[in-house]
């Protein structure tokens, strides 16, 4: 795939999180890297980084930025290239609302088997009021839209996050905000999660 809204700037958003956790400096992961900039953020910061994408366009971008990293092909729903419990630290920079409601369940459960107990999880939703990119002007939660080249988008409320996150993950921070880091003014949820060292299942205590 090709990018059709491009970056006009690196914002550094990742760095608050990091510093704020002091974040041991080990194996991190990259989801879904686009054209690398959160990867590049990651290796100079001293990280042992890998980083994924369903797109060879992408890897291509990513891996011509970041030429010491590892890329692989990986689908989000699945990170099968990657071992159970071995990075500190994943990332997905507004990389996980290509998926329908059972996508987006899979792609969260995937992040959570690589992620270290303990380990960050760092990423970046679209907002339900993402206009400018798409979202529906009445909104109904896992509701999809499909964009002209067959591709789909959703656009996630905090109350769909929290149930993603559930039974994974525990929530840090989850704030709503705006960028002008692309071509139009984007809205999206910035959100830091940490796996605790004792999660039970997904759907662990629920009564039938």
């Amino acid at each position: 795939m090709s990018y059709k809204y491009r970056i006009q700037s690196y914002d550094n958003w990742l760095e608050p999180w990091l510093a704020r956790f002091n974040a041991p400096k080990g194996t991190a992961l990259d989801v879904g890297c686009g054209p690398g900039l959160d990867t590049q953020f990651l290796s100079t910061r001293g990280f042992e980084v890998q980083a994924c994408d369903v797109s060879a366009d992408a890897l291509l971008q990513s891996g011509g930025l970041n030429p010491t990293v590892p890329h692989a092909i990986a689908d989000a729903r699945e990170l099968l290239p990657y071992p159970d419990s071995i990075f500190s630290v994943v990332v997905a920079g507004l990389s996980l609302h290509y998926f329908d409601q059972g996508g987006s369940v899979r792609a969260f459960g995937a992040v959570h088997r690589v992620l270290k107990p303990g380990g960050l999880f760092l990423f970046r939703l679209n907002a339900w009021d993402d206009f400018e990119f798409g979202a529906p002007r009445v909104h109904d939660a896992w509701q999809v839209v499909a964009e002209a080249n067959g591709a789909i988008k959703q656009f996630f409320t905090e109350a769909m996050i929290r149930e993603l996150a559930a039974g994974r993950f525990s929530i840090v921070s989850m704030e709503k905000k705006r960028s002008e880091r692309y071509s139009r003014p984007k809205s999206f949820f910035e959100c830091c999660a940490i796996k605790p060292d004792h999660a039970p299942a997904p759907g662990a205590g629920r009564r039938a």
